[in-house]
């Protein structure tokens, strides 16, 4: 069996296809590669297969983009065991554009992500325009929501 911890990055263009095209290696130099890669605004979930908020939030935050008529990616980012297969299968990705999973240290992915993450999922990453960035333990408010997308 492989070792997969997952940590969800949720980049969503527009509405999500039928499946995510494969699983990812997140590993210790993902987070600032994706940094750089990801077109502006990008949503980027941290996610767990535990997390049973996850899969609404991810949700919501595709239709909150649909709604605005946006076409911005959601990465999602498992930080847990997983196979690949049973993430692809699942269809609480759906949603999202690429889907990562943890390989290596969790501890020491999450301290690559953001120093100050204990583990809490959903972990959310807004990557605004001019390089901001905005860490969200749990569901981003509203106020957060419309101020990621004025940015």
């Amino acid at each position: 069996m492989i070792r997969i911890i997952t940590s969800m990055v949720v980049c969503l263009p527009m509405l999500a296809s039928a499946s995510p095209p494969k699983v990812e290696r997140f590993d210790a130099k993902t987070w600032a590669q994706l940094q750089k890669d990801l077109p502006r605004p990008s949503v980027v979930v941290f996610t767990a297969t535990y997390c049973s908020n996850c899969p609404a939030l991810i949700d919501r935050i595709a239709q909150k983009l649909a709604k605005q008529g946006m076409k911005q990616e959601i990465v999602a980012v498992v930080i847990d065991e997983a196979a690949p297969q049973e993430l692809l299968a699942s269809p609480h990705y759906k949603a999202v554009s690429r889907l990562f999973a943890f390989d290596g240290n969790e501890t020491t992915l999450r301290y690559v992500v953001d120093p100050r993450w204990r583990g809490v999922t959903p972990y959310v990453a807004l990557l605004g325009t001019k390089n901001s960035l905005v860490f969200v333990a749990g569901t981003p408010s509203d106020a957060q929501f419309a101020s990621w997308l004025q940015r």
